[in-house]
C-alpha cells in the first residue's frame, strides 16, 4: 500500500484525509482494473454527388443547414442535418470558391480566389457575383464583420477587403509585403483579426481601415484557421509548425504543440462544449483542445481524406469536409467530461486520481485538473473526490 499520513496536511478536515487514504487504498485495485478506452466522437461520412468535388471551407447557414464551396467542382453545396446533399453551380467558370460565411443580410457569402470576385448566395440558391477592382488578388477567407460588412482576404493582393451587402468595395492595404492574409474573423474588441500565413503574424484591423501586426515565434508557423474562444481570446492553428495559437486582444500570443508536428492542423470552430475544435489534414483527424490547452485528436474513418474545414451545426455536431475523399463528415460532440477527467478522455486514471490528491495537498495546482472542482468554487473538496473515484470505478457513467 502506497503511504497516506503525509499526503494531507494537518490542517485539512479528517474528512479529506479518510477520503484521500481510501482514494489511495484503491489505486492498487484501479492499476489491475484500469478505466475503459477514451470515448471517441461516432463520425459518419457523406459522400458528394461528384467525385472531384474538392470540399474545401464549411460554415453553418442562416436556414438550419451547412453550407461549403466544392474548390474544383465551382459549385456551392448545401447539406441538411440529416445529410442531404445539394449543389448550386456558380456562373462563372473555374472559379474556385474558397471561404464562405453567414452574412448579416440572411445569404451565404463566398470567396473565388481564381476569378477575383466575392459571391452571395441565397438559401434558395440564387447566386450573384462581384467583381474585385484588381486581377490576381486571389480573396481566400470570409467572415462578417461587426460592422454589418463583410470583410475578406486577398491572398497575393496582400490586402485586407471589405463588402457591404449591396457590393460596395474597399480594400486596406497591409504593412508588410508578402504576408498573405489567409483566414480572418471578427474578434471580441470588434475589430477583425486575420491570419498571415506567409507572414508568420497575426493582424486585426479596425473598421476604419488601422491595421496592427503581431509575428509569432516562427515566421514559418504559417496560421491558418480561426475563430473566436469562448475565453474573449482569437484561437488559429499553425500548419508548418503544428501548433495551436491564441492571442488576446492586447496582442498577447500563446502556443500548444500538437502530438505530431507534420499533422497540419487547418480549420478551426468553437463547440458548443465551450472547446475548441479543429481538423488535421496530413494526421487526417478531428481534435479538440480546450481553453487550458488539454488535446484530444480523433481519426476520421475514410484514410487519407484531408480534411480542411470544420463548423458547429445548430445541433452542436461537428461538421467537416474531406477535401482528398469528396465528403463531408458530421461527428457527434463529445460527452461532457466527469468529475477527475483532466485530460478529457472519459476515463479517470489513478494518475488523475493522484493529481486530485496532490491538488488537495496544495502541491500541484487546481488547473492541473479544473474538472475535478465540480461546485467551481476554486478547491477541490472531499466529496468531490469521492465522485472522481466513483467516476473511476465505473468508467465516467453514471454509478
Amino acid at each position: 500500500m502506497l503511504p497516506v499520513p503525509r499526503l494531507i496536511p494537518p490542517r485539512r478536515s479528517r474528512y479529506v484525509r479518510a477520503s484521500a487514504r481510501f482514494l489511495v487504498a484503491t489505486l492498487s485495485l484501479l492499476l489491475v482494473h484500469p478505466a475503459g478506452v477514451a470515448a471517441q466522437p461516432s463520425i459518419r461520412e457523406f459522400p458528394l454527388l461528384s467525385p472531384t468535388s474538392s470540399p474545401q471551407n464549411i460554415v453553418s447557414g442562416p436556414d438550419g443547414n451547412l453550407w461549403f464551396t466544392e474548390y474544383d467542382g465551382n459549385r456551392i453545396g448545401r447539406i441538411t442535418p440529416n445529410g442531404t446533399v445539394t449543389e448550386f453551380t456558380i456562373p462563372t467558370a473555374t472559379s474556385q470558391p474558397n471561404g464562405i460565411t453567414s452574412g448579416p443580410d440572411g445569404n451565404l457569402w463566398f470567396t473565388e480566389r481564381q476569378r477575383n470576385r466575392i459571391g452571395r448566395i441565397t438559401p434558395s440558391g440564387t447566386i450573384t457575383e462581384f467583381q474585385l477592382p484588381r486581377s490576381g488578388n486571389r480573396p481566400v477567407g470570409i467572415t462578417e464583420g461587426p460592422d454589418g460588412n463583410l470583410w475578406f482576404t486577398e491572398f497575393d493582393g496582400n490586402r485586407i477587403g471589405r463588402i457591404s451587402p449591396v457590393g460596395q468595395l474597399a480594400e486596406f492595404m497591409l504593412p508588410n509585403p508578402v504576408s498573405g492574409p489567409a483566414s480572418v474573423v471578427t474578434g471580441p474588441d470588434h475589430k477583425v483579426w486575420f491570419a498571415e500565413f506567409d507572414g508568420g503574424r497575426i493582424g486585426v484591423i479596425t473598421t476604419a481601415g488601422a491595421i496592427t501586426e503581431f509575428p509569432l515565434s516562427d515566421a514559418g508557423s504559417q496560421p491558418s484557421g480561426m475563430t473566436l474562444g469562448p475565453d474573449d481570446a482569437v484561437w488559429f492553428t499553425e500548419q508548418h509548425t503544428g501548433r495551436i495559437g491564441r492571442i488576446t486582444p492586447d496582442g498577447t500570443i500563446k502556443e500548444y504543440a500538437l502530438f505530431r508536428s507534420g499533422s497540419r492542423p487547418v480549420g478551426m470552430t468553437l463547440g458548443l462544449d465551450g472547446n475548441l475544435w479543429f481538423v488535421e489534414r496530413n494526421a487526417n483527424r478531428i481534435a479538440q483542445i480546450s481553453t487550458t490547452g488539454v488535446i484530444a485528436e480523433f481519426p476520421i474513418p475514410t484514410t487519407n481524406s484531408l480534411p480542411v474545414s470544420i463548423a458547429t451545426g445548430p445541433d452542436g455536431r461537428f461538421w467537416f469536409t474531406e477535401f482528398g475523399a469528396n465528403q463531408i463528415g458530421r461527428a457527434n460532440p463529445m460527452p461532457p467530461p466527469c468529475p477527475g477527467d483532466c485530460d478529457g478522455s472519459q476515463t479517470v486514471t489513478p494518475d488523475e486520481l493522484l493529481t486530485l490528491i496532490n491538488i488537495v495537498r496544495n502541491s500541484r495546482p487546481l488547473a492541473d485538473c479544473d474538472v475535478g472542482d465540480v461546485n467551481h468554487d476554486g478547491r477541490i473538496t472531499g466529496d468531490e473526490l469521492m465522485l472522481a473515484l466513483a467516476a473511476s470505478l465505473n468508467n465516467c457513467r453514471e454509478p
